[in-house]
This record gives structure tokens, sequence and C-alpha cells, in this order.
């Protein structure tokens, strides 16, 4: 994906947050939105919300715990 794209889906994610914010899955594409835009702290912020509401999901705790890997934490 493009960078432009990335901000794109940025945007998107963003406006579903304000609709939706107790959206595991939703916290979880922000973290990898974060990385792919190189904002660490945004994609471990998104990425503990995401495991926050999704205890009960172990593939979405898999991608945070990815999401943790990748950023460094």
């Amino acid at each position: 994906m493009q960078a432009q794209q990335w901000h794109s889906v940025d945007l998107v994610v963003r406006r579903m947050h304000d609709e939706h914010p107790g959206y595991a899955a939703g916290w979880c594409e922000a973290a990898r939105v974060g990385l792919a835009l190189g904002r660490a702290t945004n994609a471990l912020a998104a990425a503990t919300e995401a495991q926050r509401h999704g205890m009960a999901d172990p593939a979405l705790l898999d991608t945070v715990g990815n999401v943790f890997r990748r950023a460094g934490d």
C-alpha cells in the first residue's frame, strides 16, 4: 500500500472510533495503520485499547502482541 492510501485508511479508522469507540477490531486496525505510518506511540495506544476491548479474542490478541513487538515495546 502506498503512503497516501495509508493516510486515507487512517482517516476512516479515526471516524470509526468516533462512532464505535468500543470496537476492538477497529482499535487493532488503528494500531496496524499507526505502525505503517511510523507512528509507534499511536500504534501502542491503539493496541492497548484493542487489548482492553478484545480480551476474549485470541486472534486479536495475537495481532496486538505483534504490534507491541514491532513497535519495540
